[in-house]
């Protein structure tokens, strides 16, 4: 029941994560309230993930990628542990 509940969390942040990329694409200002609510749902993820592989200077930010990966990984682990 708990694995259950996990996936479907890590399946609803990765939609997070996809909305935020997506809408980063038109909705410019930082200060929207949409934008500023999906920051705050994704930044501490985010964060760590930056500051270990320092990804400054890319013209394309690989941070949600790498997150929906590793989110991914970790899906599959806790299906594997229903089997």
């Amino acid at each position: 029941m708990i694995i259950r509940l996990l996936i479907a969390l890590i399946n609803l942040y990765v939609l997070v994560i996809v909305a935020q990329a997506l809408l980063s694409w038109f909705i410019r200002d930082p200060r929207h309230p949409l934008m500023q609510t999906l920051r705050r749902l994704t930044e501490p993820l985010y964060g760590p993930i930056r500051r270990t592989l320092r990804l400054e200077g890319l013209s394309i930010d690989p941070t949600p990628l790498i997150l929906i990966v590793l989110l991914m990984i970790v899906q599959a682990m806790l299906e594997g542990l229903l089997r």
